[in-house]
């Protein structure tokens, strides 16, 4: 109860601070499922800014996070939300319950979203594709700088997830905890995959060898 509390309280000092402001809630609270140790999570849109940005403290003993968004924001990064598996806006977007929203930006960013995640689904075969490529290009240009074959390790493991994620799950709004630990999925439905990055994570003296080997160049062909 003291979390709805002090929800109605940040919510209406911000809404007379801001009238014009478009101010949702998200996470646990919004979908009543919060404990005593749960986090506020506030979404709040102002057409004034244009930029993304978090806020977080604390507030009488509870942890408050408010997620500043914008539209221009989410265009801004159309292709990292059509490719990637997890991307925080988004499921934050579309999980908040909306309760000040006069502009109806809020409304507009959940359809925006939500169609980004519909072209994901229609055209998940030609986005693997370009993923693919990618790996690829980057296998066969990678550094010989030790630092550098890091950076195209993690990489590529990053976009095999994308890979597998468009595969089994396309239109999939992920949970925060589905996009910290993407191999508990991996695991389940992607046994091979999943021990592919138990070897190579976390980096370690043999994984660039392992990157490198042509065996895994044949498993990205077969994600």
């Amino acid at each position: 109860m003291n979390h709805l509390f002090l929800l109605h309280e940040i919510v209406e000092y911000l809404h007379f601070q801001f009238p014009r402001a478009s101010i949702g809630i998200s996470g646990s609270i919004a979908n009543n499922t919060f404990k005593e140790s749960s986090d506020i999570d506030l979404l709040f849109v102002n057409e004034a800014i244009l930029n993304a940005y978090s806020i977080s403290f604390y507030y009488k003993g509870i942890s408050v996070s408010i997620f500043v968004f914008s539209l221009s924001f989410l265009s801004q990064n159309y292709n990292r939300i059509l490719y990637g598996f997890h991307n925080m806006p988004s499921t934050f977007i579309l999980q908040s319950n909306i309760i000040y929203d006069s502009t109806k930006i809020i409304s507009v960013m959940k359809c925006y979203v939500f169609d980004i995640l519909q072209q994901r689904k229609i055209l998940r075969h030609l986005l693997i594709e370009e993923l693919k490529k990618g790996i690829s290009n980057r296998l066969d240009t990678a550094n010989n700088a030790l630092y550098k074959k890091k950076k195209s390790l993690y990489w590529v493991c990053k976009k095999m997830i994308d890979i597998f994620f468009l595969q089994n799950f396309p239109d999939k709004v992920t949970t925060k905890k589905e996009g910290r630990e993407p191999f508990i999925l991996l695991k389940e439905y992607s046994p091979n995959l999943f021990l592919l990055m138990s070897d190579i994570l976390p980096y370690k003296e043999n994984s660039l060898d392992l990157f490198f080997k042509e065996s895994l160049i044949k498993k990205i062909k077969e994600v």
